[in-house]
């Protein structure tokens, strides 16, 4: 569906605002967690007083970095939604081309995919 071919341009411009709205929320958190895992890094070499802290430690920062990398992915996708909007592309899916359904992008604005492709993308995935 290119915008506004069976969206409401006003559906769009909600979409549009949640998806910036998103968008500067996790910039805000990206900035954070970057300014955050600097200091928790030196605090853990600084603190570690045996081999228990520094695996414990260890582990909390790889906790901070699995959430960082889930952050960046999803601001991505968030960017490349937003730059869809702009081309006039937005809620076409990349697969196949046919319209993403309304209730779709309503659960999911940065969908690339319709519900179909996005399920049989899904099963290729190795696990």
């Amino acid at each position: 569906m290119t915008m506004g071919a069976s969206m409401t341009s006003a559906g769009t411009d909600l979409l549009r605002e949640r998806l910036q709205k998103r968008l500067d929320e996790l910039r805000a958190e990206v900035r954070a967690a970057s300014l955050r895992d600097a200091s928790e890094a030196e605090a853990v070499v600084r603190e570690a007083h045996d081999r228990g802290d520094e695996a414990s430690a260890e582990i909390q920062l790889g906790i901070g970095d699995a959430e960082l990398v889930r952050d960046l992915h999803e601001l991505r996708e968030v960017e490349a939604a937003l730059q869809r909007m702009a081309r006039g592309t937005y809620g076409q899916c990349e697969d196949c081309g046919q319209e993403i359904g309304e209730a779709r992008l309503a659960a999911h604005p940065a969908a690339r995919r319709c519900a179909a492709c996005q399920a049989a993308q899904e099963r290729r995935r190795p696990r």
